[in-house]
Formats: structure tokens, sequence, C-alpha cells
């Protein structure tokens, strides 16, 4: 996979992220349902490039923002 591949999964992780604003528990549990699959998408990117940077590819997805 080449940075290409990241950034348009990273992309498309962060255009489904469940906004924070919406404070129902259903919302809590997509919200952390998203936050699992950034972090699984992150290890399958490791397996396939070792100069994978996850913390800049989660950075990307808006995991921290």
């Amino acid at each position: 996979m080449t940075k290409k591949h990241f950034e348009a999964l990273a992309a498309a992780l962060k255009e489904s992220e469940t906004p924070d604003s919406q404070e129902s528990e259903k919302a809590w549990v997509s919200h952390n349902q998203w936050k699992q699959d950034c972090w699984a998408v992150a290890r399958v990117c490791q397996q396939f490039n070792n100069n994978f940077d996850r913390e800049r590819f989660l950075d990307a997805c808006g995991y921290y923002g």
C-alpha cells in the first residue's frame, strides 16, 4: 500500500466520524465503534507497509482532533 492509499482510507474514516455534538448513547456507541475501526485499519496498513506511521494516520482520520 502507498501513501495515496493511506490518505484515501484516512479521508473515508474522517468523513464517517459521528459528530461529538450528539449526546445520545447511540452516538457514543457509534463514535467508539468508529475509533475501533480507525485502529483496525491502521493495523492492517502497518502489515502492508513497514514505513506506515500509525500516529500520523490516526491524526489524518480525525482521531485526535
